[in-house]
């Protein structure tokens, strides 16, 4: 059985808050790509302990906010 593919989201939230503050969809096949958004992003946000940066998965964007909605939205 062939698994489905996902989306990379590129996410930058307040911890404090949980507002995002930057986010892209990067489609099945962009790895790379939103690895290397990734680590500019890391890079632009690591004097900010109150930023996070995430790369997830997911099917979808709703899939993301509804399983991830505990730490932002």
């Amino acid at each position: 059985m062939m698994k489905p593919a996902h989306s990379s989201f590129l996410i930058a939230f307040r911890l404090a808050t949980g507002e995002i503050i930057y986010e892209r969809e990067f489609p099945a096949g962009q790895r790379r790509e939103a690895l290397n958004a990734l680590n500019a992003l890391e890079r632009r946000h690591r004097d900010d302990p109150g930023v996070a940066v995430t790369l997830f998965a997911a099917a979808s964007r709703a899939d993301l906010l509804r399983t991830h909605s505990s730490r932002f939205g």
